[in-house]
């Protein structure tokens, strides 16, 4: 039988022991980790399920998702804000730090749109992925795991648990620059300045919606100027990218027969019909 004694320390001791591990780890619950007998990986993988949503869901309606553990995409804008609430929020600044994001659909190369990043996600200072996350530069793409803590505001404020890297460069300032430039020359028509900006941008670093974008807008420009081969490179490389766009699926199926046409009047031959 134990000793009374030794019952009457073993609280105190055990209590000693939760309070020393809290303080030394990020988790919302350490008491998950002492109870768990699952053998989970806590380090990259806490055997949570997190919803996947997107982060202009989240964002257009943060009440629906509040204390969610979700997880979804975005790009990088800045490693240091300083939207700190702590009286409506459980965040502080001695205890966490907080970075932007824009949504991956975001029109970067739009400055109504650049203008416009989430800059309350909070990661704890103690969290062994704040290191990745400050090395990391402007654009990286990320994936992102946490929880809608608070929705003051009408915003989401998350607590981000990991950050994993999709893409460590998915635009840069200069093929942002090459997009804007292309973007206007083609709406004040000037044909010529504007593929020569959008051929500038695919040749660095792009995310898939500006790629597509690009593609497209090429493969019009060519077309029109009877180029059908430079027109169907454009628009198959768009079907590559994104397999569902009818636009582009038909755009080289016309363009296809149409240099074959082409080829054909030139070798002299009777052309396709």
């Amino acid at each position: 039988m134990t000793h009374p004694a030794f019952r009457t320390l073993a609280l105190p001791v055990v209590m000693a022991g939760l309070m020393a591990l809290s303080a030394c780890t990020y988790w919302s619950s350490d008491l998950d980790k002492i109870v768990d007998q699952s053998g989970r990986d806590f380090k990259r993988d806490p055997g949570r399920t997190y919803t996947a949503v997107s982060l202009e869901e989240v964002w257009k309606a943060p009440s629906s998702y509040k204390l969610m553990e979700v997880s979804f995409q975005a790009v990088l804008n800045n490693r240091d804000e300083s939207v700190f609430v702590p009286s409506f929020t459980s965040f502080k600044p001695e205890d966490y730090s907080a970075f932007s994001v824009w949504p991956v659909s975001a029109r970067l190369w739009d400055s109504d749109e650049r203008a416009r990043s989430l800059p309350t996600l909070y990661m704890r200072k103690d969290c062994p992925d704040l290191q990745r996350l400050v090395s990391l530069d402007k654009y990286a793409h990320l994936w992102i795991r946490g929880v809608v803590m608070s929705d003051f505001n009408n915003l989401p404020y998350f607590e981000v648990r990991y950050v994993d890297i999709i893409d460590p460069a998915m635009y840069t300032d200069q093929s942002l620059v090459d997009m804007a430039m292309a973007m206007e020359a083609s709406a004040a028509k000037r044909p010529a300045q504007a593929i020569q900006r959008f051929e500038n941008a695919l040749k660095g670093a792009l995310g898939q919606g500006a790629r597509v974008v690009a593609h497209m807008r090429l493969a019009a420009y060519y077309e029109e100027r009877g180029d059908f081969e430079n027109a169907l490179a454009h628009f198959a490389a768009v079907v590559l990218e994104d397999h569902g766009n009818s636009a582009a699926s038909a755009g080289a199926d016309r363009t296809r027969k149409a240099l074959e046409r082409k080829r054909a009047i030139e070798a002299g031959e009777e052309p396709p019909k």
